[in-house]
């Protein structure tokens, strides 16, 4: 699985709001998706 970060509201890298993004989730379950916002700090 990818996880993509995101900065949202912002132009400049770094300095927006972080947003994981993951392309394709359906499958995951709850307690999957809940252990990937912990990998990427967000």
């Amino acid at each position: 699985m990818r996880i993509y970060h995101y900065d949202a509201f912002s132009n400049i890298p770094g300095k927006g709001n972080p947003a994981g993004v993951v392309i394709e989730a359906d499958a995951l379950t709850t307690e999957k998706n809940a252990g990937n916002s912990g990998k990427d700090r967000i």
